[in-house]
């Protein structure tokens, strides 16, 4: 910890990999109640130090559970790669750090691991859960079973499928609206007065709505995330009609509009396949 808050570099290589995740949600915690300036460091730096140098192209990170040297991942890929209650903990990490200062890149990394880890992670027939997603070739999933196995995994694993609604929707200091997470929900925006309604099937499709309904005219600023996936500028319409957008410092699509009953704004992004590879081996290619 000391280390991390005195700027030297990578101590994690090495180490446990959630054995530490929680240390720094623990230092995010102490930052939020105490304004210590370190526990804001070790929180940011664990983040910027794992998603960057330790992560696979879905998000995960660690390899037998623990952390290798920084960018040298070509050769950790195994059935024990990515353990899910890592990426549990990388999640709550996230929004605490978004919490204190928006930014689109902290919520690409969240919808990144959030669709590749967390969502993959949960057996679609028995609901059972997942210890570690393996990366090598030819390797299938493990999925625990209802009475004779058991890990961390497990009881993270109970929650990671009850929160998908969380960090969807961030009300901004400025009265604006953060709209990081492309998943059908209703938000209830109480110290608004309206509510609003998002319907989509992404990621089969390319668009998602919002709805908005309010008893009076609601005067507010839609942000919306603009993805690393997407190129160009989405196209925005209110109630049928482009309109202009702009995209701030924090990379997020601002529409600002006086809100009445029924308004409905659409949003189209464009997509396209790509590759990522290896950060230490560009000829391979996880897919």
């Amino acid at each position: 910890m000391k280390p991390l808050a005195e700027g030297k570099p990578d101590p994690l290589a090495g180490k446990h990999s959630n054995t530490n995740i929680p240390k720094a949600i623990g230092s995010a915690r102490q930052y939020t109640l105490t304004a210590n300036q370190s526990d804001a460091v070790i929180a940011q730096r664990t983040w910027d130090i794992l998603v960057n140098h330790h992560s696979y192209v879905t998000g995960g990170n660690g390899n037998y559970e623990y952390l290798g040297q920084p960018g040298k991942l070509n050769d950790a890929l195994s059935d024990n790669t990515a353990e899910s209650c890592c990426i549990y903990n990388m999640l709550k990490l996230t929004g605490h750090l978004f919490a204190w200062k928006p930014s689109a890149s902290l919520m690409n990394y969240f919808e990144r691991a959030l669709y590749n880890d967390i969502l993959a992670s949960q057996n679609p027939k028995t609901a059972m859960m997942l210890y570690f997603e393996p990366l090598r070739m030819g390797a299938k999933k493990q999925f625990s079973d209802s009475l004779h196995s058991f890990t961390c995994c497990v009881g993270s694993g109970m929650e990671n499928h009850t929160k998908y609604t969380e960090n969807i929707y961030f009300e901004g200091a400025d009265g604006s609206l953060y709209v990081n997470l492309f998943i059908p929900s209703e938000l209830n925006w109480r110290s608004k007065g309206v509510s609003i309604t998002q319907n989509t099937s992404y990621p089969e499709s390319n668009t998602t709505s919002f709805t908005v309904t309010t008893q009076k005219p609601a005067t507010f600023s839609f942000k919306l995330r603009q993805p690393w996936w997407a190129k160009g500028i989405p196209v925005v319409k209110i109630n049928g009609q482009t309109v202009n957008s702009t995209t701030n410092d924090e990379g997020y699509i601002v529409v600002a509009n006086k809100w009445r009953n029924n308004d409905k704004m659409e949003l189209s992004f464009e997509m396209n396949l790509y590759a990522e590879a290896m950060p230490d081996n560009a000829n391979r290619v996880i897919a």
